[in-house]
């Protein structure tokens, strides 16, 4: 397990690789990336899944909504899009009582399900926390946007609860259906219709308990890789865009530091992670120095060789007393770093 901090580092290092070797330019090369990078969140989520395919379905509809506001999404953002995600899961159980309605009047016409519902769909302040709904969890992260935040998490969370049940119809009716036949066939016969109400009543409230149980699981799952995957992929669109505006700064910042190896002479993968630690240093100071550079050696001994490792920390070092930072900007930058685990890169190939 790793942080999704040092995911995203590793990320923005394919696409910078990929972008240099493939010859193909940053944003091409962080497109393709970036949606790779989704659909293995989604595929996370599918094998922490319930036995069904819909953490499958919500996710990758979730994440496919967000995926172009990218650039626009950080914490708080990210974890009030996730309890949203979690709380539009946790709306599921209501459409399929609505469903089983329909359903159970074709196996049994002329008897009525009352009351008609026992499920109520989630209000309104469980998405959009007024302002003195204090304890609520979402409001802590909530009230932290910026007007533009707030804008796209409303109109996050009001498409999705239209879209939502048509995704999912399927297992609407598949569900809807098997169950309203097995409460009929399974039904006490010979009784009247009192004990037929409170058969029919009890074990609706059954099949309701299981089917919020069921839609817990799929929300937890979803929050967690919602929150996770716009961390991790909104960092990485941080560093590799900050990157194209200004590598020939960095390059050449780098090349001053290392007259023995220019920049252009070094191995392509080990030019690219100063690169990226170079942005951090020189364009982000509200990231922490010991942090960049230690996994810019890490990811160096990892993709590339042990010597790359004393390598990378020699000349970052020297940048890092070149480009102090201040600490007072420095201090909260990794408070939040979840611990998030993916298959692991492809490796990448080394070229002089």
């Amino acid at each position: 397990m790793v942080s999704s901090r040092r995911i995203a580092r590793e990320w923005a290092l394919r696409i910078l690789y990929q972008a240099e070797v493939g010859k193909t330019d940053i944003p091409e090369s962080q497109k393709s990336s970036l949606e790779t990078l989704r659909k293995q969140f989604v595929a996370l989520g599918s094998r922490n899944a319930s036995g069904s395919q819909l953490e499958d379905i919500c996710l990758n509809y979730f994440t496919g909504e967000l995926k172009d506001n990218l650039r626009l999404l950080s914490p708080p953002q990210d974890r009030a899009f996730g309890i949203g995600a979690e709380r539009l899961c946790a709306d599921m159980p209501y459409w399929y009582e609505a469903r089983l309605e329909k359903a159970f009047k074709t196996v049994a016409p002329g008897v009525i399900l009352s009351p008609s519902y026992l499920l109520d769909p989630q209000p309104d302040s469980r998405f959009f926390p007024p302002v003195n709904l204090e304890e609520d969890e979402l409001m802590g992260h909530f009230q932290k946007l910026d007007p533009g935040a707030k804008t796209r998490y409303r109109y996050f969370v009001n498409e999705a609860r239209v879209e939502l049940p048509k995704l999912i119809a399927n297992d609407l009716k598949t569900d809807s259906k098997a169950f309203a036949k097995v409460l009929w066939a399974e039904r006490p016969t010979f009784v009247g219709s009192g004990e037929l109400h409170s058969y029919l009543l009890e074990k609706r409230i059954e099949h309701n308990a299981f089917l919020m149980t069921r839609w817990k699981k799929v929300g937890a799952v979803c929050r967690k890789q919602m929150s996770d995957w716009l961390y991790t992929a909104s960092f990485v669109c941080r560093l590799t865009d900050g990157i194209a505006g200004v590598q020939s700064e960095i390059d050449k910042a780098i090349s001053l530091l290392s007259p023995e190896y220019k920049i252009q002479r070094m191995v392509a993968v080990d030019r690219n992670i100063l690169r990226l630690a170079g942005w951090e240093l020189m364009h982000a100071p509200d990231i922490p120095v010991t942090a960049t550079i230690n996994e810019a050696v890490e990811i160096a001994k990892k993709y590339s060789t042990e010597d790359s490792g004393r390598f990378v920390n020699g000349v970052l070092g020297a940048l890092a007393n070149q480009y102090p930072k201040s600490k007072a900007k420095a201090t909260h930058a990794e408070d939040f770093l979840p611990e998030i685990e993916l298959p692991e890169l492809s490796e990448l190939d080394e070229e002089a």
